[in-house]
């Protein structure tokens, strides 16, 4: 699932909830879950370039970051939360970049499991247009709670 999906669950998340303790965890879960929908992902490069990572993560990453911006501006009044949210529905993503470095490769074995087990890719069509289809829907809940 692209980032930028996550993102916005987790803000879906921390506005709806607006409580940390209760937030974090729930955010993180919609990244298990989002990413248990059919979805499409961009190809993990072999090389660990700085170019080879723009090219497969980087639109992902400027989407992110725009939507991000957005979402704090449009929430403004209660940006913390938005922020958290984001924060929490990001990280299991974040965390797989150190999925072979010890001793995080050691620690969050399980979680490692869960997060690919997790995963259900089809082809680059249908699954960003399933994708698409998910953001329509946050996006339709974000304007419920506005």
């Amino acid at each position: 699932m692209l980032l930028v999906v996550h993102v916005i669950a987790g803000a879906v998340v921390g506005v709806a909830l607006q409580h940390p303790a209760i937030s974090a965890p729930i955010a993180f879960a919609t990244h298990i879950l989002l990413d248990a929908v059919p979805h499409w992902n961009y190809p993990v490069p072999q090389k660990k370039t700085l170019q080879s990572f723009w090219q497969s993560f980087g639109p992902d990453m400027v989407a992110t970051v725009i939507v991000s911006v957005g979402l704090i501006v449009w929430f403004w009044n209660v940006w913390p939360f938005v922020v958290w949210g984001i924060a929490w529905a990001s990280l299991p993503d974040f965390l797989t970049l150190y999925r072979n470095t010890k001793p995080w490769s050691i620690w969050l074995k399980g979680y490692y499991k869960l997060h690919n087990h997790a995963q259900w890719e089809v082809a680059r069509g249908p699954g960003l247009a399933i994708q698409a289809f998910s953001v329509a829907i946050l996006v339709s809940i974000l304007r419920m709670l506005k």
